[in-house]
């Protein structure tokens, strides 16, 4: 099960993608280091790369134009954001933007002059987010990619098709269980795909279109799995994935395993570009992480991303500040998540500490000096 923090557009929205355990009041309890962590990698200059962070959720006492003032300081060029099918069709045909969210985030790109990497999502980990009146149709119906083509338009036309660096349809589509559908689900939605790609080559081209899937459900599984989303991958331009490098109990893996695990990516999927919508590694002890723990993983990812540069064109690294307690234990509801590793992998995953106007953490130097290295 993926347990990453992801946007959900309704009243409100969240992005999504420290040493010892945590404190009474929910914050980050940072163990004391002797010394400042120095990566030691020799960069190799950014080229076509585009970086990305998710930095729409504030801090305690924080501000989004702080968050955005700090993104563009290290050079940052795309934000994301995930909505899912049903909260944008209200009724059949019939669109709604919510909170005014889709308008905010075009003129935020606008005046900010940076790019949207754009989830919308008819299935997800969480389940299916299709209309009422879809719920039992078949992806492989005429209808489906009718309407969703018909949601397209409406969306891009409010946040601005130029705009967008790339549309995942679909996010961490591995984990979505399909116990229920038809027996040829992802023959049904590779179909669905196949629709919409050529609605984007007629009606907007320069957005690469691809889905989204965790790199644990579609690396070192059987040939049948890797079959199902090689098959997929046909119907679009490029390959979303997130990577945490958790195991099953929340507790993080050596930070030097990113090299292994991303080549392990590239070489099963050669054929499409791969963008990482979501690097992540939590700060908090009690998932055996810490601050130093984090710096060092996003040294390691920044080195295995110039080994990989010809194949990553796009990373999202996530993300810029802490959550609440409050706010982890909200974003764990939709995976049924309750436990304390869970809840502390949801909340430690930031650059930046929840309380007060934030404290940066390890990491942050860390980010800073290596984006600066490589020209952003």
């Amino acid at each position: 099960m993926n347990t990453r923090l992801f946007i959900v557009v309704s009243v409100t929205f969240f992005l999504v993608s420290c040493g010892g355990g945590s404190s009474s009041n929910g914050q980050a309890s940072s163990v004391p280091v002797s010394n400042t962590f120095q990566c030691l990698h020799s960069p190799i200059a950014k080229g076509e790369r585009l970086l990305g962070m998710d930095y729409l959720n504030e801090n305690e006492q924080g501000s989004f134009e702080e968050n955005v003032q700090r993104f563009k300081q290290i050079g940052g060029d795309f934000t994301q954001l995930h909505i899912t099918w049903s909260q944008i069709e209200s009724a059949p045909n019939q669109f709604v933007d919510p909170d005014n969210i889709l308008a905010s985030i075009k003129h935020h790109l606008e005046t900010d002059q940076l790019k949207l990497v754009l989830v919308v999502r008819p299935i997800d980990v969480t389940g299916k987010t299709v209309p009422d009146d879809l719920t039992s149709t078949r992806f492989n119906a005429p209808v489906m990619a009718e309407r969703f083509t018909t949601l397209l338009d409406y969306v891009l036309s409010q946040v601005g098709a130029e705009n967008i660096l790339s549309l995942h349809v679909g996010n961490e589509i591995d984990g979505y269980d399909t116990r229920d559908e038809h027996q040829d689900f992802w023959s049904d939605y590779g179909a669905f795909l196949f629709a919409i790609k050529l609605h984007m080559q007629n009606q907007y081209p320069e957005i690469k279109l691809g889905f989204t899937a965790t790199w644990g459900g579609i690396v070192n599984q059987d040939k049948s799995v890797e079959d199902i989303f090689t098959a997929l991958l046909s119907a679009v331009d490029i390959l979303g994935v997130t990577y945490y490098p958790i195991d099953e109990n929340f507790m993080v893996r050596d930070a030097a395993s990113v090299h292994s695990d991303i080549d392990a990516l590239v070489q099963t999927y050669p054929d499409k570009p791969i963008f990482l919508t979501e690097v992540g590694m939590p700060s908090s002890g009690e998932n055996q992480s810490s601050e130093r723990a984090q710096a060092r993983f996003f040294c390691e990812v920044f080195k295995m991303w110039d080994d990989n540069q010809n194949r990553i064109p796009v990373m999202d690294i996530t993300r810029m500040n802490d959550l609440s307690l409050e706010g982890a234990e909200a974003a764990a509801g939709p995976y049924g998540l309750t436990s304390v590793a869970a809840i502390e992998y949801l909340r430690t995953l930031g650059f930046r500490t929840f309380s007060g106007k934030g404290q940066a953490k390890e990491v942050w130097a860390v980010i800073t000096e290596e984006t600066n290295e490589r020209g952003w």
